[in-house]
């Protein structure tokens, strides 16, 4: 599996690289350019939280167990990753020609990808930000102020390295 991995490594990285000279339209020019709009690392710091500024806004509006789901419901039609619940397309497991909708369990925590980011001095105010968001999740959701910061202190004894070995 290391192999394919690095082989998919090198391609996309090559393709970022002759993205601004490659036909428009061709493989290597949208690989490329979407590759490179994440890789512009520069970009996005200066972009900080800016982009995220709509969503964040609707988080800080939510008053009820009603604006929650609605807040899920659109964070799944956008499709970020699952917060509580997911539906989606995927194949069918009964007949791999035709798609089936499948629903199931998401998460409530950061998902994977982040624990690294989220562990280190570099991201302790996005972990600060975090237990933010999961106090006022869970009191939007119906807990008390008491039982809500319970659940934001959960995450001051998060271990992101015992997460990854999971």
């Amino acid at each position: 599996m290391k192999r394919p991995r690095t082989q998919m490594k090198i391609a996309i990285s090559e393709a970022g690289a002759n993205a601004a000279t490659a036909p428009k339209g061709s493989r290597i020019q949208r690989v490329g350019d979407f590759y490179n709009a994440f890789m512009d690392t520069a970009a996005l710091d200066a972009a900080g939280l800016a982009p995220l500024q709509p969503e964040l806004d609707r988080v800080a509006r939510m008053s009820d167990m009603d604006d929650l789901i609605r807040f899920i419901g659109n964070m799944v039609h956008i499709g970020t990753p699952a917060l509580l619940m997911g539906f989606g397309p995927e194949v069918d497991l009964a007949d791999s020609t035709v798609y089936a909708t499948y629903g199931g369990s998401g998460s409530f925590g950061a998902p994977k990808e982040f624990t690294d980011l989220l562990g280190n001095s570099a991201g302790a105010h996005l972990l600060e930000a975090y237990r933010a968001y999961v106090q006022a999740v869970m009191e939007i959701a119906g807990r008390s102020p008491e039982q809500a910061a319970r659940s934001q202190t959960r995450c001051k004894t998060w271990n992101p390295r015992r997460r990854r070995a999971s």
